[in-house]
Protein backbone atom coordinates (compact mmCIF):
# COMPACT_ATOMS: atom_id res chain seq x y z
CA UNK A 1 0.00 0.00 0.00
CA UNK A 2 1.20 3.74 -0.51
CA UNK A 3 2.62 5.09 2.34
CA UNK A 4 1.42 8.44 1.35
CA UNK A 5 -1.92 7.20 0.90
CA UNK A 6 -1.70 5.77 4.73
CA UNK A 7 -0.15 9.18 6.04
CA UNK A 8 -2.72 10.98 4.49
CA UNK A 9 -6.16 8.72 5.60
CA UNK A 10 -4.13 9.22 9.33
CA UNK A 11 -3.78 13.03 9.26
CA UNK A 12 -6.92 13.46 7.67
CA UNK A 13 -8.67 11.34 10.54
CA UNK A 14 -6.65 12.97 13.09
CA UNK A 15 -7.88 16.17 11.72
CA UNK A 16 -11.30 15.33 12.12
CA UNK A 17 -10.29 13.88 16.22
CA UNK A 18 -9.31 17.56 16.36
CA UNK A 19 -11.73 18.93 15.49
CA UNK A 20 -14.27 17.03 17.12
CA UNK A 21 -12.67 18.09 20.47
CA UNK A 22 -14.75 20.42 21.08
CA UNK A 23 -17.98 18.49 22.03
CA UNK A 24 -15.10 16.69 25.03
CA UNK A 25 -13.60 19.62 26.12
CA UNK A 26 -15.82 22.40 27.65
CA UNK A 27 -14.35 25.55 26.54
CA UNK A 28 -15.94 29.05 26.20
CA UNK A 29 -16.77 29.46 22.56
CA UNK A 30 -14.17 32.08 21.80
CA UNK A 31 -11.12 29.73 23.40
CA UNK A 32 -12.90 27.44 21.38
CA UNK A 33 -12.88 28.89 18.27
CA UNK A 34 -8.96 30.13 18.35
CA UNK A 35 -8.12 26.60 19.93
CA UNK A 36 -9.61 23.93 17.66
CA UNK A 37 -9.10 26.66 14.97
CA UNK A 38 -5.26 26.52 15.21
CA UNK A 39 -4.92 22.98 16.01
CA UNK A 40 -7.13 22.38 12.08
CA UNK A 41 -5.15 25.04 10.66
CA UNK A 42 -1.81 23.34 11.70
CA UNK A 43 -2.64 19.84 10.73
CA UNK A 44 -4.11 21.38 7.52
CA UNK A 45 -0.44 22.76 6.53
CA UNK A 46 0.89 19.32 8.23
CA UNK A 47 -1.26 17.26 6.07
CA UNK A 48 -0.18 19.12 2.68
CA UNK A 49 3.38 18.94 4.14
CA UNK A 50 3.83 15.47 5.02
CA UNK A 51 0.74 13.81 2.45
CA UNK A 52 0.66 15.82 -0.48
CA UNK A 53 -2.21 18.30 -2.17
CA UNK A 54 -4.99 15.72 -2.58
CA UNK A 55 -5.17 14.52 1.18
CA UNK A 56 -5.42 17.92 2.63
CA UNK A 57 -7.70 19.34 0.20
CA UNK A 58 -9.82 16.42 0.89
CA UNK A 59 -9.76 17.33 4.61
CA UNK A 60 -10.53 20.90 3.39
CA UNK A 61 -13.97 19.44 1.65
CA UNK A 62 -14.84 16.89 4.66
CA UNK A 63 -14.36 19.29 7.87
CA UNK A 64 -16.92 21.71 6.95
CA UNK A 65 -19.85 18.97 6.91
CA UNK A 66 -18.40 17.68 10.04
CA UNK A 67 -18.31 21.44 11.67
CA UNK A 68 -22.26 21.37 10.48
CA UNK A 69 -23.07 18.07 11.80
CA UNK A 70 -21.71 19.42 15.21
CA UNK A 71 -23.27 22.58 14.99
CA UNK A 72 -20.41 25.02 14.85
CA UNK A 73 -22.16 26.28 11.77
CA UNK A 74 -25.11 27.37 11.78
CA UNK A 75 -26.71 27.05 8.40
CA UNK A 76 -25.43 24.34 5.72
CA UNK A 77 -25.04 26.83 3.27
CA UNK A 78 -21.56 28.00 4.75
CA UNK A 79 -20.04 24.83 3.83
CA UNK A 80 -19.05 25.84 0.93
CA UNK A 81 -17.70 29.16 2.19
CA UNK A 82 -15.43 26.75 4.89
CA UNK A 83 -14.30 24.86 1.82
CA UNK A 84 -13.46 28.12 0.38
CA UNK A 85 -10.53 27.97 3.28
CA UNK A 86 -8.72 25.70 0.35
CA UNK A 87 -7.12 28.66 -0.69
CA UNK A 88 -4.93 28.27 2.56
CA UNK A 89 -4.02 24.44 1.91
CA UNK A 90 -3.20 25.35 -2.05
CA UNK A 91 -0.83 28.58 -0.44
CA UNK A 92 0.54 26.09 1.67
CA UNK A 93 1.10 23.88 -0.73
CA UNK A 94 3.00 26.35 -3.37
CA UNK A 95 4.54 28.37 -0.85
CA UNK A 96 6.29 26.56 2.05
CA UNK A 97 9.58 28.25 1.50
CA UNK A 98 8.40 31.15 0.90
CA UNK A 99 5.56 33.50 1.41
CA UNK A 100 3.88 31.37 3.57
CA UNK A 101 2.43 33.83 5.46
CA UNK A 102 -0.11 34.71 2.60
CA UNK A 103 -2.13 31.89 3.30
CA UNK A 104 -3.94 32.96 6.37
CA UNK A 105 -4.38 36.37 4.99
CA UNK A 106 -6.10 34.81 1.51
CA UNK A 107 -8.29 32.46 3.24
CA UNK A 108 -9.45 35.55 5.75
CA UNK A 109 -10.16 37.38 2.96
CA UNK A 110 -11.93 34.66 0.97
CA UNK A 111 -14.04 32.99 3.69
CA UNK A 112 -14.85 36.64 4.82
CA UNK A 113 -15.90 38.23 1.43
CA UNK A 114 -18.18 34.79 0.60
CA UNK A 115 -19.85 34.91 4.01
CA UNK A 116 -20.84 38.33 3.65
CA UNK A 117 -22.28 37.99 -0.24
CA UNK A 118 -23.90 34.39 1.64
CA UNK A 119 -25.37 36.39 4.15
CA UNK A 120 -26.63 39.81 2.05
CA UNK A 121 -28.67 37.04 0.17
CA UNK A 122 -30.08 35.53 2.81
CA UNK A 123 -31.07 38.35 4.90
CA UNK A 124 -30.72 36.58 8.08
CA UNK A 125 -31.16 38.47 11.46
CA UNK A 126 -28.58 41.03 12.27
CA UNK A 127 -27.49 39.10 15.21
CA UNK A 128 -26.66 35.94 13.11
CA UNK A 129 -24.84 37.97 10.54
CA UNK A 130 -22.45 39.51 13.28
CA UNK A 131 -21.66 36.53 14.56
CA UNK A 132 -21.21 34.69 11.33
CA UNK A 133 -19.50 37.73 10.17
CA UNK A 134 -16.95 37.80 13.34
CA UNK A 135 -16.40 34.00 12.52
CA UNK A 136 -14.92 34.24 9.02
CA UNK A 137 -13.41 37.00 10.09
CA UNK A 138 -9.99 38.28 11.32
CA UNK A 139 -9.87 34.70 13.78
CA UNK A 140 -9.32 33.27 10.36
CA UNK A 141 -6.05 35.13 10.36
CA UNK A 142 -4.83 34.34 13.58
CA UNK A 143 -5.78 31.26 13.92
CA UNK A 144 -4.06 30.41 10.73
CA UNK A 145 -0.76 31.94 11.19
CA UNK A 146 -0.43 30.19 14.39
CA UNK A 147 -1.61 26.66 13.07
CA UNK A 148 1.25 27.87 10.55
CA UNK A 149 3.79 28.51 13.40
CA UNK A 150 2.61 24.97 14.79
CA UNK A 151 3.10 22.97 11.62
CA UNK A 152 6.44 24.37 10.89
CA UNK A 153 7.58 23.26 14.37
CA UNK A 154 5.75 19.73 13.82
CA UNK A 155 6.99 19.19 10.23
CA UNK A 156 10.88 19.95 11.47
CA UNK A 157 10.63 17.63 13.95
CA UNK A 158 8.73 15.01 11.47
CA UNK A 159 11.59 15.33 8.37
CA UNK A 160 11.81 11.17 8.68
CA UNK A 161 7.95 10.75 9.00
Amino acid sequence: MDKTLVRGAMLIALTVVLQSLRLFIPLPPMASMFFIGTLVNMMLAVTVRLAGLKPALLAVVLLPFFAYLQGQLPIPLLIPVVIGGAVFVLICHWAWHRGLMLAPLAKTICMFTSSLVLLKVLALPEKMVFAIGFMMGWPQMVTGICGILLARLITKRTANF
